[in-house]
Order: C-alpha cells, then structure tokens, then sequence
C-alpha cells in the first residue's frame, strides 16, 4: 500500500467515487466539499487528502489540515477525515496515514497535530493525549487530542 495525495493524481474522479460511496456520512461531507471546490476554502489552502491506495482501490483516507471541525481555535495542524473502508479494517491503514501526517508537520516545523473526535481509545494507540473538550461546529463536545511530534 502506498500513501498519495488526492489534489497530485492524474484521475481524482475515480476515488472521489470511492470516497463517496464510503458507509460513513463524513465521507460525504468531504465528498461535497471536493466536488464544489470548497475543500481548501473549509480546510485551509495549504490542506492535503491523503490516501492510502491498495492498486486502484482506496483503503483509507485522511486529511491534514490548518483548520477541522473546531471553530476559532489558533491551534494546528489537525488530522481529521479518517476513515478506513470495511475491507481493510485491522490492518493499521489509519495508522499509516496518521504518520504520514505526522511527518509533514515535521517538515512544517509544527510542535503538535491534533485531532477532534468524539471516539475515545482509538487515537491513544498512536501516542495522541486528550488535551482538552471543545464545542465543534454542530455544538457538540467533541475531544481534542495532541501529540508532541517534535
């Protein structure tokens, strides 16, 4: 499997299917948000959607980015967007993109990434600590993790 990113590929037609076809309504929402162009406009213009790609099929997918589903908050950068489909579940798909998000912020000279998300125990396996509860954009609490990656 190998990680690329969405905006650098020569048909993002074909895996916006795949992302959209996805059994998760926040694929649906990053669907939208790339088919009406607002992608970066939501995210940030210096935002990625990374991919993880078995041959032609998508396994997983995340987004690294200046702003998530926190409104008014300076912290950055944030990992969000993580879905991996059914069929590869278990196999640390998740894993592979969060590291590899975790290395552009260490080429940005970023000290953390954070992620919001209301599922606990599933980012402490990747060495991510609550930081701290805020409202998101639907005015739910939602849990903001931090890891140090300095």
């Amino acid at each position: 499997m190998i990680v690329v990113e969405f905006f650098s590929m020569n048909q993002p037609t074909e895996i916006l299917e795949q992302i959209k076809n996805a059994d998760w309504s926040g694929a649906k929402s990053l669907s939208r948000l790339l088919e009406e162009g607002s992608f970066h406009d939501r995210l940030g213009e210096n935002a990625r959607l990374l991919l993880l790609m078995e041959d032609e099929e998508l396994a997983a997918f995340c987004t690294f980015a200046d702003h998530d589903d926190v409104p008014d908050t300076n912290l950055a950068p944030w990992i969000g967007y993580v879905y991996t489909s059914e069929k590869f579940r278990g196999k640390r798909c998740a894993g592979q993109l969060i590291e590899a998000a975790e290395r552009m912020a260490r080429e940005d000279n970023d000290g953390y990434v954070y992620i919001s998300t209301g599922h606990r125990g599933l980012y402490e396996k990747y060495g991510y600590e609550l930081f701290t509860t805020l409202k998101n954009k639907h005015g739910q609490d939602s849990g903001i993790y931090r890891k140090k990656i300095k």
